[in-house]
């Protein structure tokens, strides 16, 4: 296929690009672990590409053949979009370049190609290429692809940038040791940790200096365009995007309420569809519904979720509400650190309205109990009750309310309450 020869000898001449900044992505390179499809799932402009850059570059200090590897991206509009595509893809390879008989293969956005995850199993199963494969679709994601490829691949979750790699970014260093100690450096990070709530981690958008929110709302429209207009086949795009933008400035979400303020605004639709669309954009990881704690099936489907975006961002960008409210912003921004740690993750409500922000659980233990509150003398009555009756009902010891920049242990009815700086929380310190 000349299409994919053009697009290879152009990658080949071109090569990965020389100012990488290395993620804190751990994917292994070395054969000996690779005899697994290793699939990097993420949201739209969070990096997926250069983390198989990334991956490339360690492939090759690592003493890969760099003509064994390859490397294709899937949105290309000259390569058309259909199941041909990929099965003329290997032979076109040994064929045009007569690799060694072991190649690395990186496909980029391959959800666009029908019968992927059929392709990837067969090519898996012949033991000749090494698969990795990147996606914004939930179908490379760990939830779906232990039953789309059944046992052959390993899934890594790729998340706008962590804190520590937005000050990386920034081109802040930093001693652990010494860096609460240091005024100077102090300063620096909670000045850069406002920029960091307010605008987000998205590489592109970090390395920005200005018009960071116009960058921000195109990849809105993208994301919606490209993951979930086109994926899904919607009619009414207006309406889907008014409701993303009512769901991202909404602390909680109810399909019923949803649906009423909509019918305000002049739209004729039904509950099914509000559904279908919050499926189709959690799908595309722009938004992650919070179920609220409870052993009772039917009440997680009753209560309204708690949504989270999955970049701050965004909430600047779309939301003229959370400009600078830097309580919703650090609520948020931990909750996608949290995801990044891989937490299960839950809120509490108690039957007179108290609440904690994240109830943590492992298996079938409640294991952490985090409030956030940005200054702890605003409502910091309402946290700390909140927090010691969630206590008491999961009979946990100690809880942790995550403030701005205050640090201090109180004990309440022999209950441990740790306040921390998220910048700290953050960076594990």
């Amino acid at each position: 296929m000349e299409a994919i020869k053009n697009i290879l000898v152009a990658w080949k001449e071109r090569g990965v690009p020389k100012d990488l900044i290395k993620r804190d992505i751990d994917i292994p390179t070395a054969p000996a672990k690779t005899n697994q499809i290793h699939t990097i799932a993420g949201v739209r402009q969070s990096g997926k590409t250069y983390t198989m850059y990334q991956l490339i570059n360690q492939l090759i200090s690592e003493g890969v053949d760099k003509n064994t590897i390859f490397y294709l991206n899937f949105e290309d509009e000259r390569l058309v979009e259909k199941t041909e595509t990929l099965t003329e893809l290997i032979p076109t390879i040994r064929q045009f370049f007569d690799p060694p008989r072991k190649i690395y293969l990186f496909l980029d956005e391959i959800q666009v190609i029908p019968l992927w995850d059929k392709w990837a199993r067969r090519i898996h199963d012949e033991r000749e290429v090494t698969l990795y494969l990147s996606g914004s679709s939930s179908k490379l994601s760990s939830r779906e692809i232990s039953t789309t490829l059944r046992g052959r691949a390993i899934t890594h979750d790729v998340y706008p940038l962590s804190f520590r790699e937005f000050l990386k970014f920034k081109n802040m260093s930093f001693d652990r040791k010494t860096i609460e100690y240091s005024e100077k450096e102090k300063t620096k990070v909670l000045k850069l940790l406002r920029e960091y709530l307010e605008f987000g981690g998205m590489p592109e958008v970090v390395l920005q200096k200005d018009d960071k929110i116009q960058l921000l709302q195109e990849y809105f429209k993208t994301i919606i365009n490209r993951d979930i207009i086109d994926r899904y086949s919607i009619r009414n795009t207006s309406l889907l995007s008014d409701y993303l933008k009512l769901l991202i400035n909404s602390t909680y979400s109810s399909i019923s309420k949803s649906c009423n303020i909509l019918e305000t605004f002049g739209y004729s639709l039904s509950k099914n569809t509000l559904c279908e669309y919050q499926s189709y954009a959690q799908n595309s990881f722009f938004i992650f519904p919070v179920p609220i704690i409870s052993s009772k099936i039917k009440t997680q489907m009753q209560y309204p979720k708690k949504i989270y975006c999955i970049d701050n961002g965004f909430l600047s960008a779309i939301s003229f509400k959370y400009t600078k409210a830097y309580g919703r912003l650090t609520e948020n921004a931990v909750f996608i650190e949290l995801k990044r740690r891989n937490k299960e993750i839950y809120y509490w409500k108690s039957n007179v309205g108290d609440e904690v922000d994240f109830v943590i659980k492992d298996n079938l233990s409640i294991t952490e109990l985090i409030q956030v509150c940005w200054d702890p003398t605003d409502a910091r009555k309402r946290d700390i009750r909140g927090l010691t009756k969630a206590m008491s009902e999961f009979h946990l010891d100690e809880g942790l309310i995550i403030t701005e920049d205050y640090e201090a242990e109180e004990e309440i009815n022999g209950k441990r309450i740790r306040f921390m700086p998220v910048w700290k929380w953050f960076l594990n310190i």
